[in-house]
């Protein structure tokens, strides 16, 4: 469809321009779900289990992996926060800890395999806190 005052420009046809408004909208709401900072209160999950591994990547993160568990948990730059990986994993392999982790969803994990842990306890001893 030609725009009568000027025969050279084509107007976008409507459903074109639906489509990228709907596109548009719906990355929107992905990038806000994906950047949107953890939750550091609200609703929490507990899980008690045992401590198999301690392990740190290169960004800084501690990560733990327990027994009989689907998900991996870590702790967010604990290096930075002053944690050591090879003193947690002397402290907690073999060991029943309990898990805090927030309750929220995002589209870069969509499937909460890796959980960031809130806090992290063996037995009374709280062993780390956001």
């Amino acid at each position: 469809m030609r725009d009568k005052n000027n025969p050279e420009v084509e107007k976008p046809k409507p459903h074109v321009a639906r489509a990228l408004c709907i596109a548009s909208l719906v990355l929107g709401v992905i990038g806000y779900l994906a950047l949107r900072p953890i939750p550091d209160s609200g609703a929490t999950n507990r899980i008690f289990a045992v401590v198999e591994s301690v392990t740190e990547n290169g960004s800084c993160d501690i990560f733990i992996e327990v027994k009989d568990h689907p998900q991996s948990f870590y702790i967010n730059r604990g290096t930075e926060r002053g944690l050591s990986a090879a003193d947690l994993e002397n402290r907690l392999v073999g060991q029943i800890v309990e898990i805090e982790v927030p309750s929220y969803w995002t589209p870069l994990d969509p499937f909460n395999s890796t959980r960031h842990i809130s806090s992290l306890k063996i037995g009374d001893e709280l062993a780390f806190s956001e």
